[in-house]
């Protein structure tokens, strides 16, 4: 994990209410950078596992799983609204 910053408003429909979220730059072994979704801020250089999610309105899109975070507390904070 290269970063990770909080969002706190969105301009996008689907992430209009529930924030604020934590997106994280992934670095994969290959070298390419992703960003991901995850449950908090992480500290850079922390290793992490890629999972597919979907987001409130059914898209897919990548979380990124710390060691101790659950995969279904991750698709549970991003595929329904909490206002």
């Amino acid at each position: 994990m290269v970063a990770s910053v909080v969002v706190h408003r969105s301009f996008a429909d689907d992430f209009e209410h529930g924030g604020p979220w934590a997106i994280a730059s992934i670095e994969m072994d290959a070298g390419s950078i992703v960003f991901a979704h995850v449950l908090e801020p992480l500290r850079g250089g922390t290793e992490v596992t890629i999972v597919a999610i979907n987001d409130v309105l059914g898209d897919g899109v990548l979380g990124a799983l710390a060691e101790g975070h659950e995969f279904q507390a991750l698709q549970d904070k991003f595929s329904t609204f909490h206002e």
